[in-house]
């Protein structure tokens, strides 16, 4: 963890809804042994300590279903669907599509999530995170 808090100046994350995650029983398992609340909270904390930026995108955005090279939104895309190809003819993996959304979305500082105020470290470094 401290490695990779050191490595980048700009993180991004999506917000998910872990206790939502947890009451489907084919993925509880998994989401419960990741710790993801904890890997948030372990993330949070080493990036105010490196004074890193820590983004959350919101939780209901298109991020599986958007097309990284159109920007296409494919509505009709259920969970179990793994790859999709858009209308544009870009073959999509849907983890590998979601990445380069989320990094998008932080790169562009669009769609971040938060309460409207924004809240600093104690080096002076703006951290934004989802509720």
């Amino acid at each position: 963890m401290q490695k990779a808090a050191g490595f980048a100046m700009r993180y991004v994350i999506e917000d998910l809804s872990v206790k939502n995650m947890m009451k489907n029983h084919c993925l509880a398992g998994s989401i419960g042994d990741a710790a993801w609340g904890k890997f948030f909270q372990f993330l949070s904390y080493k990036c105010e300590w490196y004074g890193k930026n820590l983004l959350s995108i919101g939780r209901f955005e298109p991020s599986s279903k958007m097309c990284n090279k159109c920007g296409h939104i494919n509505k009709s895309l259920q969970l179990k669907e793994r790859e999709w190809t858009c209308e544009c003819g870009s073959a999509n993996d849907r983890d590998v599509n979601a990445a380069q959304n989320i990094k998008s979305f932080g790169l562009h500082r669009q769609n971040i999530v938060g309460s409207g105020s924004s809240q600093s470290n104690a080096r002076g470094v703006c951290l934004s995170r989802g509720d």
